[in-house]
């Protein structure tokens, strides 16, 4: 099902659900495609080490 390919971790997802993920991701204009890549934008921001670094994330 697609909606257990959006809520998985990216990391934890098989080739199999990679495919598939990636199919899904071709349909742009659904709002869940959208809000998934908002979520995955938002978890890139732990990525980062400093404050600062998060402050031009948010300006970019």
């Amino acid at each position: 099902m697609t909606t257990y390919l959006l809520l998985k971790n990216p990391n934890n997802l098989t080739k199999k659900d990679k495919v598939r993920l990636d199919e899904l991701m071709e349909y742009q204009h659904l709002d869940t495609v959208q809000a998934y890549g908002l979520v995955l934008e938002f978890k890139k921001m732990f990525d980062y080490k400093k404050p600062s670094y998060i402050a031009k994330y948010f300006k970019r």
